[in-house]
């Protein structure tokens, strides 16, 4: 199994070695197509939050608005520091409780990315992306690469499993 493994990393850094001027093309179409949608992302998650039966408060509208027009994965601190700029009455307990609801209730993904404090985003619909964290910067990069994709699939079935989710996170630096 282990040679797999390495099968498995070497064909990944091939992969990404290649088509990556491609995959920098559609993240930065992607930037660029969420800027365009945040008005209708806000509505689209208030409609999640009401689908899974939650009440929309006037403090989880704002939470809602803040999630929404985020263009980073941003964790608890920062959301909070956001809100405020909103209404300064909401509390980081509020934001926690939240946060952890949207979470149970499939509207939120929480990540680590290594950081050390759970990241943020809101559950995409029926589409899968993997991210890129810079460790110098810590920004986060959302990509997504069919061949990476196809790759996990046959490594899956070769070894006689079905692959049924994933999480691919890619830690990088700039080249100097």
């Amino acid at each position: 199994m282990e040679a797999k493994v390495k099968v498995f990393l070497l064909s990944l850094v091939n992969i990404l070695y290649n088509k990556l001027p491609e995959t920098l093309d559609k993240i930065n179409r992607k930037k660029h197509n969420l800027r365009m949608s945040m008005i209708g992302n806000i509505k689209q998650l208030e409609q999640k939050c009401l689908a899974k039966g939650l009440k929309m408060t006037a403090q989880r509208r704002v939470i809602c608005k803040v999630l929404a027009q985020s263009h980073d994965h941003p964790h608890v601190d920062a959301l909070y520091e956001r809100v405020q700029k909103i209404d300064n009455k909401i509390s980081i307990a509020t934001i926690y409780r939240t946060l952890r609801l949207f979470e149970e209730a499939g509207i939120l993904m929480s990540h680590d990315f290594g950081m050390g404090r759970a990241h943020y985003e809101i559950s995409p619909d029926n589409t899968h992306h993997d991210h890129m964290i810079d460790v110098e910067t810590g920004e986060v990069i959302e990509f997504t690469n069919k061949d990476i994709e196809q790759l996990q699939e046959k490594i899956c079935e070769q070894a006689g499993y079905q692959l049924i989710g994933h999480r691919l996170e890619l830690y990088v630096c700039k080249k100097k």
